[in-house]
């Protein structure tokens, strides 16, 4: 599921980069650091906690998965029209009475206006993720791990913005999850809206 989710990032960034633009930008537009435009924002998320060899479902229950629902609270700036710096904190509202999750990450978000009102992102950054068992399982992961996601935004007006993206957390993590497996894997979706300062 994940390697058919990069390559749609992959295929969505590729296809769309350079959609309706003349000109491509430049390294030196890239790195260039316009000015300070600070972010906010608020999701849901609904994350997967599952052993590695179980594929995500969302939308169902499985013997090997725990589903979460998790609050995202972001705050980010963008460096310029192209790059963007960008701080998450993921906690865990509602679970399957199995794990309890909380995640910090920090991101590296290269992204692209295709559109008047719309902008196609990546996430590229390291996170710390606990996962703590309730209700008498037994799991204890907590460790840094590389991250990675990617999305979209709509501008409703100019101030707001609604976000939607996919985002790993953790991918064959070594740790004791409450089914007994060794590796770890933990992803999700999040559905929100940004307030630009």
């Amino acid at each position: 599921m994940k390697k058919i989710i990069l390559l749609f990032i992959l295929i969505f960034f590729n296809t769309y980069l350079f959609a309706g633009k003349n000109t491509v930008p430049t390294l030196t537009d890239i790195l260039s650091i316009e000015k300070i435009d600070f972010y906010s924002g608020l999701g849901i998320t609904a994350i997967s906690s599952r052993d590695s060899k179980t594929s995500m479902d969302i939308f169902h229950i499985h013997g090997n998965q725990d589903r979460l629902g998790d609050i995202t609270l972001l705050i980010g700036d963008n460096l310029n029209e192209y790059v963007a710096f960008e701080f998450r904190y993921i906690r865990a509202l509602q679970d399957e009475h199995r794990v309890e999750m909380s995640d910090i990450s920090f991101f590296l978000k290269p992204q692209y206006r295709f559109k008047e009102d719309w902008t196609i992102y990546g996430l590229l950054g390291f996170g710390y993720v606990s996962l703590d068992a309730v209700n008498g399982n037994v799991a204890n992961y907590n460790d840094t791990s590389f991250q990675f996601g990617g999305g979209i935004t709509y501008d409703i007006i100019e101030n707001i913005i609604l976000f939607f993206d996919y985002i790993d957390l953790l991918s064959d993590a070594n740790g004791l999850y409450w089914t007994g497996d060794k590796k770890v894997n933990v992803d999700g979706f999040t559905a929100g809206i940004i307030y630009k300062f």
